[in-house]
């Protein structure tokens, strides 16, 4: 997985990230035939330690790895992700989950690097191995 040159190019060339930099609807993925109760509980949880994973309607289902800026006011937990590559471009997820409905909305923004080489976590080369081979595609 490589972090790939001309980032402002492709990040507004690419479908994907072209319709996820707005603010897109989501949802709490996670235990999804359980009670709503169950699944307020296992979100909270999720959210103290910083991942979740949302659902957002095209079926794109990522998991984020929170940054210290999120928090819960007002009924929503903010969410604002640390860096990770989407589609070979450094990004960050921004938005809110609802504490009631567990559903939102959440954009993806261009971010850029710190330091002259980027290095995906474990679980994030995990994660894009997993996707790659559920729609078939290549992770390099």
């Amino acid at each position: 997985m490589y972090l790939l040159p001309n980032q402002s190019d492709r990040f507004d060339g690419d479908e994907f990230l072209h319709e996820l930099r707005v603010y897109y609807q989501c949802k709490y993925s996670e235990i999804p035939h359980a009670q709503i109760g169950e699944r307020r509980a296992q979100f909270r949880r999720e959210f103290d330690n910083g991942r979740v994973r949302v659902t957002f309607n095209n079926g794109i289902a990522p998991a984020f790895c929170l940054s210290n800026e999120r928090n819960f006011a007002n009924g929503r937990f903010s969410i604002i992700s640390e860096p990770f590559l989407f589609n070979g471009v450094l990004v960050i997820a921004r938005g809110f989950i609802d504490e009631n409905s567990l559903e939102g909305r959440v954009r993806i923004e261009r971010t850029e690097p710190i330091g002259n080489v980027i290095e995906p976590s474990t679980a994030q080369l995990n994660e894009m191995d997993r996707l790659c081979a559920l729609y078939d595609i290549s992770s390099s």
